[in-house]
């Protein structure tokens, strides 16, 4: 098993409890990226992550409307969207890209639903990281981050940055392993939620001293197994972005884009059977991109809310030796080998072959009479 992140101690693990569910009755006319259960886990995963000045701060901003309870912290963006007062933000949780293009261009692609520029899910990232490092207070610092956490784990949903045609995959409609009973469901659910909870069922939902079946202790078992094999080279590899900016969320949509071209849309034709072969082949993928969201998100905070964070410095690129050249030069002559003398091959003798007696002629019959 690989070794957890350097500096998460014992405590860091109980900090990957689940602490609260937030329930809202509201209706969702709009799909959201990862469900509860992947927002979730991508907080557990971060919280560890934090340094201590970067943990006391998210915490400062959390207290004020939303006291322990930092699940709320990846959930909030996608339950707050459906009330009136953020009727606007829907579009900051996706981003459209041309169909087949597999590609992703910030000034073709991050526009809303009226061509605005700018109003998209790496727009928002590039808004909430501005307002959070802006020394004035004429921004919700606290609802600044609770945007900024879940929507950086939106983006790294790779439906979240597909497709224009079929809005992500929501209208690409399949069947999951045994559910051909005529309740299909959209390629979009599969990758947002259902892998999650597929993956939930068959090795977290179970009634023992380890595991429990209360969807706390489930997210906490699963966020836990996660989070053993989260390295500290992965934070090295996934943290840092390209000229020490704060964020960097076109490389985060880029990726996507380009895992749904290779991943989710891959080998998929709308009323398809998706089976095992595809949920193991994927379920890697959603793991990956779970862990990469929260180093992300963590590593985020930490170079935003403490001033003294210094970046885990990446593991150094081997770099690969060159045999030297041999030296060019006349080849001398080869020495002959000495070795024993063979003793000589003795004559092989004629066989005598004996006369063959010729063979006596068939008599032939005559021929039958004509019968009349």
């Amino acid at each position: 098993m690989a070794a957890s992140p350097a500096g998460a101690a014992a405590s860091s693990a109980a900090a990957l409890v689940v602490y609260g569910v937030l329930v809202l009755a509201v209706a969702a006319p709009f799909a959201s990226a990862w469900n509860y259960d992947g927002h979730a886990i991508i907080c557990n995963l971060a919280r560890p992550l934090l340094t201590a000045a970067a943990a006391a701060k998210v915490d400062s901003l959390l207290n004020s409307e939303f006291p322990h309870n930092f699940s709320t912290l990846c959930t909030w963006g996608d339950e707050f969207q459906y009330l009136p007062q953020y009727s606007w933000s829907p579009p900051l949780h996706f981003i459209n890209t041309p169909d087949k293009a597999c590609t992703y261009d910030y000034t073709r692609d991050c526009r809303g639903m009226f061509g605005q520029a700018n109003m998209c899910a790496s727009g928002a990232i590039n808004n909430y990281t501005t307002q959070l490092i802006t020394p004035s207070d004429t921004h919700n610092k606290t609802e600044a981050m609770l945007f900024l956490a879940n929507i950086m784990g939106d983006i790294h949903q790779p439906l979240r940055v597909g497709f224009a045609g079929d809005e992500g995959g929501d209208t690409i409609r399949v069947y999951w392993l045994n559910t051909m009973n005529g309740s299909s469901t959209s390629l979009f659910e599969v990758w947002d939620s259902v892998i999650i909870h597929e993956t939930e069922e068959r090795y977290f939902n179970k009634s023992t001293p380890t595991f429990n079946e209360t969807l706390t202790d489930i997210l906490g078992n699963m966020s836990l197994a996660i989070y053993a094999n989260l390295t500290t080279a992965d934070v090295a590899l996934w943290g840092p972005c390209p000229g020490g900016a704060k964020s960097c969320p076109d490389l985060y949509a880029t990726e996507s884009i380009e895992l749904a071209c290779k991943w989710a849309y891959a080998d998929v034709t709308p009323s398809q059977i998706l089976l095992d072969d595809y949920y193991y082949s994927r379920l890697t993928i959603i793991e990956t991109r779970l862990k990469q969201a929260a180093v992300r998100i963590a590593t985020t905070f930490n170079r935003i809310f403490d001033p003294n964070y210094i970046e885990v410095p990446a593991p150094p690129t081997p770099t690969p030796v060159t045999p030297p050249a041999p030296a060019v030069g006349p080849i001398p002559p080869v020495a002959p080998v000495p070795g024993p003398t063979l003793p000589p091959v003795s004559p092989v003798m004629p066989v005598p072959v004996p006369p063959v007696a010729p063979i006596p002629p068939v008599p032939v019959a005559p021929a039958a009479p004509t019968i009349p």
